[in-house]
């Protein structure tokens, strides 16, 4: 990595490497025009690659069409060039055409691009791909594949797929090991994790039944706005279960059911 600011010499060695076609000086000085805001130049130069087989090249190429760096937005133009750089092997372009696909609902395309990059434990992909196989959007809806591909985003240290792995594992009955994963969301501080666990807690699924751990966990996700938390503790207050009755508060609660509804509606 070079110094923000580059001496003139060596700012001169780039170009002149550049111009008899030396591609990592052409990198160079895309990522040295970019870092110093100089947009215009960084796009001159990565226009190169319009005439050079690189795929780091026809990545970038691909960024600035797609975002309209110095150029005129072209989803086309970028797309072509995201594809030259999968078909060289690069499998960032593929997540960024998955990208670009999902943006347009095009989801069979989207989901076609992702393996390489799943193949190379990239996590977004990863995530990405397990989302359509649980949602069923461009290919066979597949729980099992999703449920693996979501493990796998854990494995690589993401903390966001705790909650759906317990989710789909609660749903189907395992809850035992649900709960682990549920309570793993939790501690990553994933409120929507709090009602399926105090569920659990309530029922003693995959748990011994604890009606106080139940309630604070209701209260963990309500003082983070998740919406069934709410209720379920309104419920609990207006009827006294678990919890002192207090009509005041589940009134509060149902007040503020409402006032986050039309907040996420805006």
């Amino acid at each position: 990595m070079y110094n923000k600011i580059m001496i003139e010499t060596e700012l001169e060695r780039y170009h002149t490497l550049s111009n008899l076609g030396d591609i990592e000086a052409i990198h160079q000085l895309i990522d040295y025009y970019l870092e110093i805001g100089d947009q215009k130049k960084a796009f001159l130069n990565a226009k190169r690659f319009e005439y050079i087989e690189d795929k780091e090249g026809y990545r970038k190429l691909g960024y600035f069409y797609e975002h309209g760096i110095s150029t005129d937005v072209d989803l086309e133009v970028a797309k072509d060039y995201y594809l030259k750089a999968y078909l060289l092997g690069d499998y960032l372009s593929g997540y960024n055409l998955a990208l670009i696909f999902l943006r347009e609902e095009r989801f069979f395309e989207c989901a076609m691009y992702l393996p390489l990059a799943v193949y190379n434990n990239h996590l977004p992909s990863v995530k990405l791909l397990a989302t359509l196989y649980l949602k069923g959007d461009g290919l066979e809806k597949n729980v099992e594949v999703a449920l693996n591909l979501f493990k796998l985003a854990v494995s690589l240290g993401d903390k966001t797929s705790f909650y759906k792995i317990g989710k789909i594992l609660f749903e189907r009955g395992d809850h035992i090991e649900a709960s682990k994963y549920l309570l793993d969301a939790v501690k990553n501080n994933d409120y929507d994790a709090c009602y399926l666990l105090a569920t659990s807690y309530l029922r003693g699924l995959g748990v011994s039944i604890n009606v106080q751990k139940a309630m604070e966990l209701y209260e963990i996700g309500a003082d983070h706005d998740n919406i069934k938390c709410m209720h379920a503790l309104a419920m609990h207050y207006q009827k006294g279960i678990g919890v002192k009755q207090d009509l005041e508060k589940s009134q509060t609660l149902l007040e503020r059911i409402k006032i986050v509804k039309e907040a996420k509606q805006k």
